[in-house]
């Protein structure tokens, strides 16, 4: 059962959790700030809590503090700063957890984010990719920031500072840090070659990092990306985008896919060689995204060999969800529930 502690602020008597060792437990902080921030009369644009995160207070409070300690910013979190929770602490190098090899090549990688949050990610790490593939992040000085973001992105990854973002509400989730960590790979990892590299193409970069993330991900997790996949109607005889349920379909179809039938996730080059094999005949290798109506492997057809465009007039060379099921309306939130965004250099 959660303890408090009743603490006076002014005439004000305010219970604050506390934990076995006496500090104010990270989770409940995090969670105070993130009720603060959606006080702001319930307005996402007003970015309440991310301009609190980037803009230091005079007075910054250990991340190890007593209720006592706590209590005028438990009141009002506008009013000084918690180290980590909302103004970013020093960079993360906690590695002992992993193993040997892990800890070898991630200690390297700096993380700015709370404890729990940087274990959570680290581990997703290990999960996802080779200790030689996170050797290359090490090298290219990858670093990873978590940040209370109110953007519809999830996550970014930043080319000119080789930097990966990620929303706090998504720290934990392996498909975020997979996804832009996947991003990262592909512009530093100099022994990948053609539709495993970087491209200039927004829509072909992200319907190939969509593909890999699938491939080393043990949950299908759905990209919001999905929601921008077109889908051919046999009854309008015309391509249009999917229903949430096509979407979430076309999603967890493409995972089984990329995971070579098993569901579970693939690491390294078993991973790449999926992609390779399997990425043209992918739901999401349909992407429309940026690109003025035209798909990824549209794109990818005119950049790479052996690879063919899909006609605008038939599913004949692709597997298309053939459907005559009306559209439903797009759930913007579920749109933007996973999508990355490159910020070009």
């Amino acid at each position: 059962m959660a303890k408090y502690n009743t603490v006076m602020v002014g005439k004000k008597a305010v219970r604050i959790p506390i934990g076995e060792d006496g500090f104010v437990p990270e989770k409940d902080l995090l969670k105070r700030f993130d009720d603060w921030s959606a006080e702001d009369g319930g307005n996402p644009k007003s970015n309440r809590g991310w301009k609190d995160y980037t803009n230091r207070a005079e007075v910054v409070l250990p991340k190890k503090s007593t209720p006592q300690q706590v209590a005028q910013w438990w009141v009002n979190p506008g009013c000084c700063d918690i180290e980590d929770i909302d103004v970013p602490g020093k960079a993360k190098h906690n590695v002992q957890h992993l193993s040997r090899s892990q800890k070898k090549a991630q200690a390297r990688i700096p993380i700015i984010s709370t404890a729990s949050e940087e274990k959570a990610v680290r581990r997703n790490l290990a999960r996802s990719f080779t200790e030689d593939e996170m050797d290359t992040l090490s090298r290219s000085k990858t670093q990873i920031r978590v940040y209370p973001r109110t953007q519809k992105a999830t996550g970014t990854y930043v080319p000119v500072s080789s930097t990966i973002t990620v929303n706090r509400q998504n720290a934990v989730e392996q498909s975020t840090i997979t996804h832009e960590s996947v991003h990262a790979l592909r512009d530093h990892d100099k022994k990948r070659t053609g539709i495993l590299k970087r491209s200039d193409s927004v829509v072909v970069e992200e319907s190939l990092t969509v593909a890999e993330q699938l491939a080393r991900s043990s949950s299908s997790d759905p990209s919001g990306y999905y929601w921008n996949c077109q889908v051919f109607d046999e009854k309008k005889r015309r391509w249009r985008l999917p229903t949430n349920k096509e979407a979430l379909s076309m999603a967890n179809e493409d995972h089984m896919l990329f995971t070579n039938g098993r569901g579970k996730g693939l690491k390294g080059e078993t991973a790449m060689n999926s992609v390779r094999k399997n990425w043209s005949k992918s739901h999401i290798s349909r992407l429309s995204y940026k690109s003025n109506g035209k798909m990824a492997i549209n794109q990818a057809a005119e950049m790479y060999d052996g690879i063919d465009k899909i006609s605008k007039a038939s599913t004949k060379s692709t597997g298309s969800i053939k459907t005559t099921t009306k559209g439903t309306p797009i759930l913007a939130s579920l749109r933007a529930k996973t999508r990355s965004k490159i910020k070009k250099n």
